[in-house]
């Protein structure tokens, strides 16, 4: 009786041990989902949302806005971190371009209104005597109208005027 009696205690603690099992497995199961739903939440929010960001504003700077920013976050060496950084990098060399192109279209604004407005005729050809580009007073000067060909020799053939020079150096 007393043996009956202990294998029923035995019984009843063992059965209430797995019932404490059970539980502690469901709590620790479940705390382990919210782990794993809070950090997948956190992650995709911190990737996706800094990847909208520096999407948006790579959109921007390739439309032509280079005063689009993206905000200093604290410097990290992930792949975020790097396209931030890249990003960064980006912006700056199309400022450069800019700054870089604004100062040819300037020069050469420069050049085409000294080339426009000198006395001389003059023309730049190509080497086979083509005439890639002219000024005004260039077909004056020779008295040819529009019509005259577009080679060098052609056009000077075509003047009033003759070479003297027994070289064929153009002049």
């Amino acid at each position: 009786t007393q043996d009956e009696a202990r294998l029923s205690q035995a019984r009843a603690e063992t059965s209430s041990n797995l019932g404490i099992a059970k539980k502690s497995f469901l709590i620790f199961t479940a705390m382990s989902l919210l782990v794993a739903v809070t950090s997948s939440l956190y992650v995709s929010r911190y990737v996706a949302g800094n990847l909208r960001r520096i999407a948006n504003a790579m959109r921007t700077l390739a439309a032509g806005d280079h005063s689009s920013d993206l905000p200093r976050a604290r410097v990290s060496d992930d792949e975020i971190g790097q396209l931030f950084a890249a990003f960064q990098v980006f912006r700056d060399n199309a400022r450069t371009l800019d700054r870089r192109s604004a100062q040819i279209r300037h020069q050469n604004a420069l050049f085409s209104r000294v080339f426009r407005n000198i006395k001389d005729g003059i023309a730049v050809a190509s080497g086979t005597g083509q005439i890639v580009a002219e000024n005004d007073n260039l077909r004056r000067l020779l008295r040819v109208g529009p019509e005259a060909p577009g080679q060098i020799e052609a056009l000077i053939a075509a003047s009033a005027f003759r070479r003297q020079s027994a070289t064929e150096a153009p002049g």
